[in-house]
């Protein structure tokens, strides 16, 4: 079955391990990866806010995949003339709070008590960056 995958891949054009579209595969051909960007609201006066969303599976985590998928989702931002991301994050999440703060992400929010998980409730925590890297 791989092999007839990779044979559609190669006659579409593509390669192993490499971007297709918002989704990171690895070199196995399995999407390890996915991400997503879409204006804060569906209104003219927000165009210029995007929220971002994305996820990379633990196992390939601090591997540079989501800062490649970052990059990427940040470059077709610039593309749509957005000028500033958004993205919301647990509070349990240390390392995704983490991940964003290294990439110049602030925090912008938070809604208190927000979710459960495993009996537990945790904030949900905003993080905003802007794409000209001048705070507003």
């Amino acid at each position: 079955m791989e092999e007839k995958g990779q044979e559609k891949r190669e006659e579409r054009g593509e390669e192993r391990g490499k971007e297709k579209g918002d989704e990171k595969e690895n070199k196995k051909g399995r999407i390890v990866g996915i991400g997503a960007l879409r204006p804060y609201f569906p209104f003219p006066n927000f165009r210029h806010t995007g929220i971002l969303s994305y996820f990379i599976l633990p196992e390939h985590t601090r591997k540079g995949l989501g800062s490649r998928l970052l990059d990427r989702l940040c470059q077709d931002a610039r593309e749509k003339k957005m000028m500033s991301l958004l993205a919301n994050v647990s509070s349990k999440n240390e390392a995704s709070l983490n991940f964003h703060k290294k990439h110049g992400f602030s925090e912008c929010g938070r809604f208190k008590a927000a979710g459960t998980k495993f009996g537990e409730y945790f904030d949900v925590v905003w993080v905003q960056k802007f794409l000209d890297e001048k705070e507003k």
